[in-house]
């Protein structure tokens, strides 16, 4: 999974350096503010380093949703500051067992995320971004998770000229949210990994001319 995004990710960067260079509608100058609102498909999972290797027969990805704001702040004709406020339904199936007995346990989390991106974005509307995403864990069935988590993400993104659009991202945690106070967990280290994919609507506000402002025309 991991290599065919990485893939896309080559196919979309050539794409941006193919095109002129000029400002996409959501990067042109003279606007007061870019705002967006995102949801999609969240598809995670998570990576484990076991004390008992054995007791775990294979990880599977969960499905849940994601929903967030945007504030877009161009920086040049093509670059952007990206921060999001993101909520995401995370978690991962796990099956327990070995020859003679196994059940299957999903375990559920609750995210609120800060993605801080960097983003490129060409005059035809694909972009890529990346960056660091801390994150808050709002609730999860039981206590062996650390609160804060901090991932990276990289992505890209299709934005038309009306500021509607789609994109994939792909995150990857970096630290170790496993809570190591409890001796019976089965797991000492444990990272998040999460795949989205969904729409995205970006709106823009214009300055004012000053003239305007003034009352005169």
């Amino acid at each position: 999974m991991r290599n065919n995004f990485l893939f896309l990710c080559l196919l979309l960067y050539g794409g941006l350096y193919a095109q002129p260079q000029k400002a996409h509608p959501v990067q042109a100058p003279g606007l007061a503010y870019v705002f967006g609102l995102k949801g999609g498909g969240s598809f995670s999972n998570m990576y484990f380093t076991d004390r008992q290797p054995y007791s775990n027969t294979g990880n599977r990805s969960r499905t849940g949703i994601y929903l967030g704001i945007v504030y877009h702040k161009a920086l040049h004709r093509q670059w952007a500051f990206q921060p999001e406020l993101v909520y995401a339904s995370q978690g991962y199936q796990v099956v327990w067992g070995d020859s003679v007995w196994s059940f299957r346990e999903e375990v559920r989390h609750g995210y609120f995320n800060l993605p801080l991106l960097v983003q490129y974005l060409s005059p035809a509307g694909l972009s890529l971004y990346t960056g660091p995403q801390p994150g808050l864990l709002l609730f999860n069935r039981r206590d062996d998770f650390a609160a804060m988590d901090l991932s990276w993400v990289i992505g890209g993104a299709y934005i038309s000229k009306i500021g509607l659009g789609a994109e994939v991202r792909y995150s990857a945690g970096l630290t170790n949210i496993a809570s190591n106070e409890y001796d019976y967990l089965p797991f000492v280290k444990a990272r998040n990994r999460v795949l989205q994919a969904g729409i995205v609507y970006l709106f823009a506000q214009v300055k004012k001319r000053e003239s305007v402002v003034n009352g005169e025309w």
